[in-house]
């Protein structure tokens, strides 16, 4: 089957071009072998549920250990813990109805579930867990995404609910390890749950937690060996001056390399893989990607809109330093979304195409 760049939601390895999932993320297997919980955290559109998905492939295949991964995304709408944890438990059933492991246990009508979902809030994703990983067999490895979405009541619910699994998995079947995944890292996280004076206490989820990694983007080489793979399918080469304008321009933003490759090879050459890829095609891809203001772009800067966050873009972009004691949360967010890198205290656009998609709007 003929692979292309992917622009659109996570990449599989049957369809797209894309690197080794742990690559980015070395430390990561090393953790599920020792059992321990940790977090990933990087900017939208950068490889977190394309990262999540292929460990959850790659750990599979081996046979050693059963992953899975969920989406808590739905949940946002839900600060009550008694809808919330309802919803993620509802949530990973539906995503298991077709699992060929654990399908046939959520589909059984004398299965524990439809017991769950009436029950107090902070039993409910503990219970469903410790049913998986009784089912399982084996060392159970769980991935749960856009956690950092959940709030108020729900965030700490289920937080707390993978704390008290993870200190009485001796006793009780649980997960073996968990990921928990966001654009926020875990002390931004722990901000959001612990709104002005209110605690978690004792019952903190967070000290379970061994690691928070950081997602990084492509390395320069990252991105050539990415471009490589189409040339070993098409024959089709970027040309040495492409691929310095493709990370200069891009900074090894995933979605970005991605987005020029595609237009190159899709749009500029239609197909045709005899003519290589020149310095002077990323750079007409470029200004066409910014033209068309594709959803990537168009959120980064609607997202600076929102009032709670629109003080710190403006501070961000007239060089101030930037004060977090204004609003944490709106701050934190601010910080999340990969549109700035951090220099002391002043922030810059974190890749000319960002800087330029930011002047062609605000009409500069």
């Amino acid at each position: 089957m003929e692979k292309f760049f992917n622009v659109a939601g996570p990449c599989n390895p049957a369809d797209h071009y894309m690197l080794p999932a742990t690559e980015r993320l070395p430390d990561v297997m090393r953790l599920i072998r020792h059992k321990q919980y940790f977090a990933i955290h990087a900017a939208r559109q950068s490889g977190k549920t394309t990262l999540m998905q292929g460990l959850v492939r790659d750990i599979n295949a081996s046979g050693e250990r059963v992953a899975l991964y969920f989406t808590v995304e739905s949940v946002m709408a839900y600060p009550d813990p008694h809808d919330g944890i309802a919803k993620i438990v509802e949530g990973m059933r539906s995503d298991l109805l077709f699992d060929p492991l654990f399908g046939e246990l959520v589909r059984d009508p004398n299965a524990p579930i439809p017991q769950l979902l009436p029950q107090p809030p902070d039993l409910g994703v503990k219970a469903f867990l410790t049913m998986l990983a009784t089912k399982a067999g084996k060392p159970l490895v769980v991935f749960f995404d856009e956690v950092d979405g959940l709030t108020e009541g729900t965030a700490v619910t289920f937080l707390r609910e993978l704390r008290n699994g993870y200190i009485t998995r001796e006793k009780i079947p649980f997960p073996a390890s968990v990921a928990i995944c966001g654009m926020m890292d875990i002390r931004d996280m722990k901000a959001k749950v612990r709104p002005h004076s209110d605690t978690l206490g004792s019952k903190s989820p967070f000290n379970v937690i061994a690691e928070d990694f950081t997602l990084r983007n492509f390395t320069k080489e990252e991105v050539e060996r990415l471009y490589a793979q189409h040339t070993a399918a098409t024959g089709q080469v970027f040309e040495p001056g492409a691929l310095d304008l493709v990370w200069e321009y891009t900074q090894g933003q995933p979605w970005l390399v991605n987005a020029l490759a595609r237009e190159c090879v899709e749009k500029i050459h239609n197909g045709d893989y005899s003519a290589p890829i020149t310095a002077e095609d990323i750079a007409t891809a470029k200004e066409t990607i910014i033209r068309r203001d594709p959803i990537h772009l168009f959120y980064l800067f609607d997202m600076m809109k929102h009032p709670r966050i629109e003080p710190f873009f403006r501070d961000a972009i007239s060089g101030k330093a930037l004060n977090s004691e204004n609003d944490v949360e709106a701050f934190n967010f601010f910080k999340a979304l990969g549109l700035f890198c951090k220099d002391g205290t002043k922030w810059f656009f974190s890749n000319p195409i960002y800087a330029a998609s930011w002047e062609r709007r605000s009409g500069r």
